[in-house]
């Protein structure tokens, strides 16, 4: 079995999707028969992870899924402890914002290359030659297709993607100032030249960084709020703002963000996000509702600006409490 033969090879978690179908749970001899297929492999694996769809799904067919609640998946992590002996973190069910469609992060590819491995030629190389393979099976599926506006297969980033993200993960660390070309390159496994093949300079780092958080933003407020900003009322684009600005944000994102206000063409990119998804001062000055949205705006980003400045996380539930108190801040939607 594959799955075996993984968990030989690495430490290897099983994930789960559960969910509702026409609004019932799966019946008992299907959850009988998961436990029965996983009992085997038990001794290999690190844990399971358990988890449920969180929005609406873009594909036609899955209208009839619904999300299953924190209690039952909690009740169903119990059995797998008890009936399979894997251990498991207790905690709390949280929805996690996401941009819509599934993101597979694949780290330590050529970790168990045998002695030719001086054979394998650049990064750039070998990326194209895994692009190349991934771009075939993505078009010999009949669901792939290509519309306007549509983006059904983005092999674009590739390593410049894997900078972006170590690039965070360096201000994380070390704050802003600690990227540079070099410790970027280091933090991603890349050579500085072939980091520099994308960035060729900090500044272009820079806006690449940009890029990939109104990606993120953009997409994890339209999963927040179920549809686009340009679908969704003032409300509800607010209420999405304010979840991933109290549940995802993180005091890299808010360095970034106060290092971009000082060039002017990065600031604008992100005021641009800032201003499709909530009520701007403007508009607060002049209209008692906008001013009300306004204030719930300001507190969200206090809470995340809080975490960040004084390196404090809250507790879990007061945190989560102190969020919720934000969210009721904001009008309730008014009927057209």
């Amino acid at each position: 079995m594959a799955l075996a033969r993984a968990a030989t090879l690495c430490p290897t978690w099983l994930q789960s999707c559960f969910f509702r179908l026409d609004g019932a749970y799966p019946p008992e001899h299907e959850i009988a028969a998961w436990l029965e297929l996983v009992q085997p492999l038990s001794p290999l694996l690190k844990g399971v992870l358990l988890y449920t769809v969180a929005r609406p799904s873009q594909q036609p067919e899955a209208g009839r899924l619904s999300p299953a609640e924190p209690l039952w998946l909690k009740t169903l992590a119990a059995r797998v402890r008890d009936e399979l002996g894997l251990g498991a973190a207790d905690g709390d069910v949280v929805p996690q914002a996401h941009p819509p469609g599934t993101t597979v992060e694949v780290r330590d590819l050529f970790f168990n290359t045998p002695a030719r491995r001086k054979f394998l030629k650049a990064e750039k190389t070998e990326f194209d030659h895994l692009q190349e393979v991934i771009r075939r099976l993505a078009l010999a599926r009949d669901a792939a297709a290509l519309a306007p506006g549509q983006r059904v297969l983005d092999l674009a980033s590739g390593p410049g993607l894997l900078a972006r993200d170590a690039a965070l993960r360096v201000a994380e660390r070390d704050g802003v100032t600690g990227i540079t070309l070099d410790a970027v390159a280091q933090e991603a496994g890349l050579t500085k030249a072939g980091l520099m093949y994308y960035f060729p300079s900090r500044e272009a780092l820079l806006w690449g960084i940009q890029e990939h958080l109104i990606v993120f933003w953009e997409g994890a407020m339209e999963a927040a709020a179920g549809k686009t900003a340009a679908e969704a009322t003032p409300e509800e684009r607010l209420a999405a703002y304010a979840r991933v600005a109290t549940e995802s944000a993180g005091s890299a994102e808010l360095a970034l963000i106060l290092e971009f206000s000082k060039h002017a063409g990065l600031a604008a990119q992100w005021d641009g996000v800032v201003a499709r998804w909530t009520p701007t001062a403007e508009e607060a000055a002049t209209d008692p509702r906008a001013f009300a949205m306004f204030i719930a705006r300001l507190a969200a980003d206090g809470l995340w600006s809080f975490e960040s400045m004084y390196d404090t996380r809250l507790n879990p539930q007061f945190r989560s409490a102190v969020a919720e108190a934000i969210a009721a801040m904001i009008p309730a939607t008014t009927s057209p």
